[in-house]
């Protein structure tokens, strides 16, 4: 190899050293206010995941409060029916027919 290959290849080799630039200030003041959106993002997305999963709690408790209305209802019903209402509850329940003539 060559002498120009050689540096070439060392100096690809070599970790890049940090360059300052007059415009550093100003990259360091971008990244902070990059983090300071990101961070402020993620604080809001929390709150609304909170809120969401709030009224998501709510709203399941409310069904499961209609749901065990609903089931009270329908045990009232299957009560009244399993009641004898009658004559012609009686004759159902016995597999008699009553003649209306």
């Amino acid at each position: 190899m060559n002498s120009q290959n050689e540096t070439t290849i060392r100096a690809s080799n070599e970790s890049p050293t940090p360059r300052v630039s007059p415009s550093a200030p100003a990259d360091v003041a971008l990244r902070t206010s990059l983090h300071e959106i990101t961070d402020s993002l993620v604080k809001f997305g929390s709150i609304w995941a909170e809120h969401g999963l709030s009224i998501g709690r709510l709203a399941l408790k409310t069904t499961a409060q209609s749901l065990d209305n609903v089931a009270d209802v329908l045990g009232q019903i299957a009560t009244a029916v399993k009641a004898p209402h009658g004559a012609s509850s009686q004759a159902a329940s016995t597999g008699e027919t009553t003649n209306q003539s």
